[in-house]
């Protein structure tokens, strides 16, 4: 897992998702910067041209609802998501699940 550090702020986060394909043994990975994962900064959000503090917190508003949605493959096609979000500033780790069946109608979240 790679970890990020943003150069206005002193934050380290790192954003991972691992996916299982239906009929496929084994696990895909991938990750994400935080620019990639998080909503873009509003620039009337910025002070003195840095941006806020909360802007990389594990907590963010993701551009995304689900894992799934940041993966380039169909729906039907995924059987289980696992989002891990780590940031060592805060010492938090968020770990999100989705289990899909039924050609990805139907799913169940834990975490």
């Amino acid at each position: 897992m790679k970890i990020y550090r943003d150069k206005n702020i002193e934050e380290v986060i790192s954003v991972e998702i691992e996916y299982k394909i239906l009929d496929q043994e084994n696990w895909a990975k991938i990750e994400l910067t935080p620019n990639e994962y998080f909503e873009e900064i509003d620039e009337s959000e910025c002070v003195n041209s840095q941006r806020l503090s909360e802007e990389y917190n594990f907590d963010a508003i993701p551009k995304y609802f689900h894992a799934v949605e940041y993966l380039d493959c169909k729906l039907s096609e995924i059987q289980y998501t696992k989002l891990t979000i780590v940031d060592l500033s805060k010492s938090a780790k968020l770990v999100q699940s989705e289990t899909f069946w039924n050609e990805g109608n139907n799913r169940i979240i834990s975490t």
